[in-house]
């Protein structure tokens, strides 16, 4: 248990900020193990289980000598009954809804990765957490210093996955309209284990905080405005507008500044946080129903759209690998397809600007990557599967950028551009936000998924009833 905790502390802490680190070292340290209460006991199984699912096969094999797939299986199972036994579902100790949390992160990144369970799963901690007044800034002033702050880490960080999986699946997430604790503050676990002389105030740059932070105030930035967007839709778009503007220029103010740096952290965030920023300019652009719809307006925003989404697709191709620290939040198997169909079709019309270099480089190194591997594994896997569905969707979308890159080599693009190609923004606009993101099973080493946008997450799975009884 130690060696998965040392793993945790490397790779995964620093991208799901939930845990206190002393409070977890003084739990595996102990003298007599056998004193650990049930609480503790499934907290520890679910950092181990997300330490397994954050380990690639290889990983398995070098430090823990086992098959990945049989340990996935055993830390699930041992996880699901921990919890059972703690009683989750009408649980009020901190350190259940910690291991409840973690077993959520787990399903998202391993089979069974069913997003409508995943996203009922998230509602009813969402519920125990405010039971708890995790939600009540008035609630956390009766806590310790530890506590309070690992309140509200819990408390975002599980706002942070409801408002994803919400996306996903097309649901609403259950998240109370008040909701005033405070975000948690932008320091290290060592600052928190100090003498309490004087309040804590959160350090410039970068910390152990510094990433689950910035996403959670993304988060926390489109939840509210999206509220206001349906509640008060006529009068929102000022707000929306001036309130992304402020976050934005947050993130390059407070954030992008510190991470200069060449470690594998450093990279990890700046590249995150201006997807983040990508991310809100488009929520933005989508929310903004009072742009005149001129034909000036209908080119600026068709630039800027084809400009975004060139824009994602860069970002996303520079994160890790799966083989690369933290490389395991980027295992999931999906990619940006509408940025890709988007960028796409549009070359196909003959579009030109002067953004045109930049996609068709970004969209050769993602298919050169993928290679022509992607179109045996349609044939490789039974018909009729979900798994197969989903290599069709790779394969289908190989043969468009084929297509589209011959007629370019065969200067059919070009003539195209000299005629006058018609432009309807409502069908741009749909195209670049519909749904997020189709599953995309085949290429090894192609563009990885991304869980700051949101990226699907088995979407066209049923619903398993059957799994929450037997718990």
């Amino acid at each position: 248990m130690r060696i998965l905790w040392r793993y945790y502390e490397k790779n995964l802490d620093a991208l799901v900020k939930v845990l206190h680190k002393s409070t977890v070292e003084a739990l595996l340290f102990q003298t007599a193990p056998t004193s650990v209460d049930i609480g503790s006991q499934a907290l520890l199984c679910a950092i181990a289980l997300a330490t397994i699912t954050a380990m690639s096969a290889t990983e398995t094999q070098q430090i823990l000598h086992e098959d990945r797939e049989e340990l996935l299986l055993q830390y699930r199972s041992a996880t699901e009954g921990a919890l059972g036994a703690a009683g989750w579902m009408t649980t009020q100790e901190m350190v259940v809804l910690q291991a409840l949390l973690l077993f959520i992160v787990s399903r998202i990144y391993s089979p069974p990765n069913n997003v409508r369970v995943t996203w009922m799963l998230c509602n009813m901690a969402l519920g125990l957490a405010q039971t708890m007044g995790m939600h009540s800034y008035n609630a956390s002033l009766s806590l310790c210093r530890v506590g309070s702050e690992t309140s509200r880490r819990i408390w975002w960080t599980l706002c942070l996955l409801a408002n994803r999986i919400s996306e996903e699946c097309g649901l609403e997430a259950s998240l109370p309209l008040t909701m005033d604790n405070l975000l948690p503050l932008n320091i290290n676990d060592s600052d928190l284990d100090k003498p309490p002389t004087s309040a804590l105030e959160s350090r410039e740059g970068l910390t152990e905080t510094t990433l689950t932070l910035a996403k959670i105030e993304s988060a926390q930035t489109t939840i509210r405005l999206t509220r206001l967007h349906h509640t008060n839709p006529s009068e929102s778009q000022a707000e929306i507008g001036n309130a992304i503007q402020a976050q934005i220029r947050r993130y390059e103010k407070h954030y992008l500044p510190y991470f200069s740096g060449t470690s594998d952290l450093d990279r990890l965030c700046f590249l995150s946080i201006r997807l983040l920023i990508a991310k809100l300019w488009k929520f933005a652009c989508t929310h903004d129903k009072s742009r005149t719809i001129s034909d000036t307006a209908q080119l600026a925003l068709r630039e800027d759209m084809f400009s975004h989404n060139v824009q994602v697709l860069e970002i996303l191709h520079q994160l890790p690998n799966r083989f690369r620290p933290f490389g395991w939040f980027f295992r999931c198997k999906y990619t940006q397809w509408h940025a890709m169909a988007y960028l796409l079709l549009e070359l196909q019309t003959g579009y030109r600007n002067s953004h045109t270099g930049r996609a068709w480089i970004i969209l050769d190194a993602i298919f050169a990557d993928s290679g022509d591997g992607a179109a045996q594994v349609a044939l490789s896997v039974p018909s009729g599967t979900k798994h197969q569905t989903k290599a069709k969707l790779w394969q289908a979308m190989l043969r468009l950028y084929r297509c589209v890159r011959e007629a370019r080599s065969n200067g059919v693009l070009q003539s195209l551009n000299d005629s006058p190609v018609s432009f309807d923004s409502g069908s741009a606009l749909g195209t670049s936000s519909g749904t997020d993101s189709l599953p995309q099973d085949p290429p090894a080493n192609g563009l990885l998924g991304d869980p700051f946008v949101g990226s699907g997450v088995g979407i066209d799975e049923e619903m398993n009833w059957g799994q929450l009884d037997e718990w």
